[in-house]
């Protein structure tokens, strides 16, 4: 009779044998992406994108033209608001500590958040932002795949606008999380070797498309039968890709340009099984972890409807935020306010009429951009150039009316009928 080692040998030889529907991955030559760091004794100024997540926290320093001068990813751990010191002081070091920021915007779960702490100029969900950031370097694109640490989405693009998306927040599986907590207690470290063992897979070993926990019990009886490593992780890589497409995409159309972006596209294997599945070109995002970061650091410094040159306006108003709190504890503040006035005034504007909207309100709720929900960039988008009521009176309604005739003289726009109500 032989003995338990042999017995089990025997075992494991009989059923070793994987299961599969799938081929092999083949090679896969896709590298893992790094972010960008500034040129080393120059000075670094640009629009900063923040996308703060439940898993990562992703900065993004983009110049006027839409170019990434540097980016940072970083975890999140729990703890959103320490991230973003911590990626905004590895950003700042990328930079050589010669860092002007002339715009912030923030998307993410935690968008308002770092939108209240950094006094965000434009705050914006991540669909609007992976779609901005992707259609800025694939202008054909039709399809995007974003597959983060907590959450999926697909985005369908029709003429570089939003024509559908859809998230997926409730199932485990496709998240990128998933993917790296599974691969560590195989020992496999997921940036460094998961790609190459799937690429050596004969058989793909079909994990299905089904909830986390019986694709983990499935995964441990593969592994106790003796199906090779490798063909397990391919198994795995088919199953993030088909899940997706099953449960996320479910039966919406995907297009012939798609675009493939997020933390999981760095896995090459992923990238293949999606391919394979969909008998398609699968295009990778140049910066695909921080891609939302990007978008919101484009919207950021997109051109307001009466600049000449794209993000003068913010820069000036940064510059002038910082001459006014280190002005208030000086006799010369009136100098102070004096300057900053005769910058604004300095803005070379476009000769052209636009509708002039007054905003009353609160004084927080007609400010800030989280109260207001960013209401003056969705008017300056539209082309119109916004009055807010002034800080120091209550009486709103006559004052804006009065800051409206003014402006309006000064833009040598016709006056109202007196039959039009009045602010």
């Amino acid at each position: 009779m032989k003995n338990r080692e042999d017995l089990l040998r025997l075992f494991r030889a009989k059923n070793a044998l994987s299961k599969s529907r799938d081929a092999g991955l083949g090679k896969l030559n896709s590298p893992i992406t790094t972010e960008p760091s500034c040129a080393d004794g120059k000075m670094a100024q640009g629009f900063l994108g923040v996308d703060v997540g439940s898993i990562s926290t992703n900065l993004a320093l983009v110049d006027g033209q839409g170019r990434v001068l540097a980016g940072v990813y970083v975890p999140t751990g729990e703890r959103p608001i320490e991230a973003i010191r911590e990626g905004y002081g590895i950003l700042k070091s990328r930079c050589g500590g010669r860092l002007e920021i002339s715009g912030v915007g923030t998307t993410g779960s935690g968008r308002y958040l770092a939108g209240k702490l950094l006094w965000a100029n434009v705050i914006h969900n991540e669909i609007t932002c992976q779609m901005k950031s992707t259609v800025h370097y694939f202008p054909e694109a039709d399809t995007i795949f974003e597959i983060g640490g907590q959450d999926s989405k697909y985005i369908s693009v029709k003429d570089g606008k939003l024509h559908d998306f859809t998230m997926n927040k409730i199932c485990a599986p496709g998240i990128g999380s998933f993917l790296e907590e599974r691969a560590t207690p195989l020992g496999i470290r997921i940036e460094e070797e998961f790609s190459e063992l799937a690429a050596e897979a004969q058989v793909p070993y079909d994990l299905g498309s089904r909830c986390t926990v019986f694709r983990d019990t499935e995964l441990a009886h593969a592994a106790g039968r003796g199906v090779p490593l490798s063909d397990l992780i391919a198994g795995r890589s088919y199953s993030i890709a088909r899940n997706y497409l099953e449960k996320v995409v479910s039966g919406r159309p995907v297009g012939q340009n798609i675009v493939f972006q997020g933390g999981v596209a760095s896995n090459a294997a992923v990238v293949r099984a999606f391919s394979l599945l969909l008998g398609r070109t699968i295009q990778v995002h140049p910066f695909n972890r921080i891609s939302g970061a990007i978008g919101a650091a484009l919207l950021a410094c997109e051109r307001r409807p009466y600049e000449v040159y794209r993000g003068q306006t913010n820069s000036i108003h940064e510059l002038n935020l910082r001459d006014i709190e280190s002005g208030l504890d000086h006799a010369s503040f009136g100098s102070v306010l004096k300057r900053c006035a005769d910058r604004l005034n300095s803005i070379p504007m476009r000769k052209e009429q636009r509708p002039v909207v007054g905003i009353a309100g609160d004084l927080y709720s007609r400010q800030h951009p989280v109260a207001n929900h960013n209401l003056y960039l969705k008017l300056e988008t539209m082309g119109c150039e916004v009055w807010p009521a002034p800080f120091i009176t209550d009486e709103v309604d006559f004052s804006l009316k009065q800051s409206f005739e003014a402006s309006a003289l000064r833009l040598r726009l016709p006056k109202p009928p007196p039959s039009a109500p009045s602010f």
